[in-house]
């Protein structure tokens, strides 16, 4: 009896001793309720921050004072698309763009030991996700649309996602979308030089000035056009029109780019706003820089006859004489004191009191003759007849002005609506 106790004492301790080994083998297991260390595993495609975590820390990323940027003018129209974007913008949430900055498809996991992003991880770093400077991308760390103007870009968003695959999207999002039809810096130049100020308020302006030049070349039709089409962009009145036109060609004029034909546009500008005077003074400086343009000499006699003004005036090559004694009309003809004509010609002048002679120099060795109370003068030499002899009047020597002219080879113009005499 004692034996059989024991064999049955022995089974049972087998029995004890290879039981847990046996339900191993079958696949179960006593639950673990410990956590290894490391596994912190979250459902596959979860990966995304706790609430609050990953966003930029205040003063994190921004970017210094953008240079301000001058765009040359968009085509009429571009507001009108913008404006479409605009709209489709304002719809977008602050999810994730397709594949950008997202966990690839099962691909779920943080790193061990992690499972939350790191702080301020998941915003773009400086230069990280962005494109290189001129293409209109968001600057370094700046996820914010820039001033009117300059490059418009959407707003980016930092999410805190966890880290994407494609190393353009490293680090969360970090990609600010570039609107449609927005100017870049390559499209623009940064205002620092003599076309400080300009908006595209104005470059509009000449950038349509010049399509209308091209057009047509009455000049009432011009502003006429100009000024329709500058009430389609806000001007309110035919003043705020005129008044859009003067303040583009104005800064065209003060920066020396302003053609004679600009200027033209501009004092009719300035007539029609009652600046009759400020009229006068642009067609002035118009014919300096070109002294053989008809059309300014024409528009410039217009703007005289208006002023009411009979006093004779006489324009040498562009410039306008400083005379002490006023030109005046003998015998039908134009007298002026010839000093101050041989100045503005650039020709010596010479007078010998005790014959009355009056000798004139030119820079290529042209020599005029005359003397006073005689109508015969001299060119290299050669005698010629004048309609009226050199003279003292005011106690000036004064010279017929046609005779004068074409001894030195210019042609000389005569406006009797203006009383204009000019010298070219």
């Amino acid at each position: 009896m004692t034996g059989k106790r024991k064999f049955l004492s022995l089974l049972m301790a087998v029995a004890l001793v290879t039981a847990p080994t046996a339900a191993m083998a079958e696949g179960t297991t006593t639950p673990d309720t410990t956590t290894q260390p490391g596994d912190t595993t979250t459902e596959p495609g979860d990966g995304t921050t706790e609430p609050g975590d990953g966003t930029v820390e205040p003063g994190d990323g921004t970017t210094p004072p953008a240079e301000e940027l001058i765009c040359p003018p968009k085509e009429d129209g571009d507001d009108e698309d913008e404006d479409e974007e605009d709209g489709e913008d304002e719809g977008e949430d602050d999810t994730t763009e397709p594949g950008d900055g997202t966990t690839e498809p099962g691909d779920g996991t943080t790193e061990p030991g992690d499972g939350t992003t790191e702080p301020g991880d998941g915003t773009t770093e400086p230069g990280d996700g962005t494109t290189e400077p001129g293409d209109g991308t968001t600057e370094p760390g700046d996820g914010t649309t820039t001033e009117p103007g300059t490059s418009t870009l959407k707003a980016s968003k930092g999410h805190g996602h966890g880290k994407g695959k494609d190393s353009k999207d490293s680090k969360g999002h970090g990609k600010g979308d570039v609107k449609k039809g927005k100017p870049s810096k390559s499209d623009c130049w940064i205002d620092k030089g003599k076309h400080k100020g300009w908006s595209n308020k104005i470059m509009n302006m000449l950038k349509h000035l010049e399509e209308l030049q091209d057009e047509m070349e009455d000049l009432q039709a011009q502003l006429d056009r100009l000024m329709y089409w500058a009430k389609t962009q806000g001007s309110a009145s035919d003043v705020e029109a005129l008044n859009a036109i003067l303040e583009a060609l104005g800064a065209k004029d003060e920066v020396g780019e302003a053609t004679p034909e600009d200027l033209i546009v501009l004092a009719e500008t300035q007539d029609r706003l009652n600046n009759t005077d400020g009229a006068v003074a642009t067609l002035e400086k118009a014919l300096v820089a070109d002294y053989t343009n008809d059309k300014v000499y024409a528009e410039l006699s217009k703007k005289l006859a208006k002023k009411g003004d009979k006093s004779i005036k006489v324009y040498v090559k562009g410039t306008k004489p400083a005379f002490d004694v006023k030109p005046t009309i003998v015998n039908n003809r134009t007298v002026v004191p010839v000093r101050a004509i041989a100045e503005s010609l650039k020709v010596d002048v010479q007078f010998d009191a005790a014959t009355g002679q009056i000798t004139l120099t030119d820079a290529a060795g042209k020599v005029v003759t005359l003397t006073l109370g005689n109508t015969t003068a001299t060119v290299d030499g050669q005698p010629i007849t004048l309609d009226v002899p050199a003279q003292i009047i005011g106690n000036r020597t004064v010279v017929p002005l046609r005779a004068l002219g074409e001894l030195f080879g210019l042609n000389v113009g005569w406006d009797a609506t203006s009383s204009m005499a000019t010298l070219k």
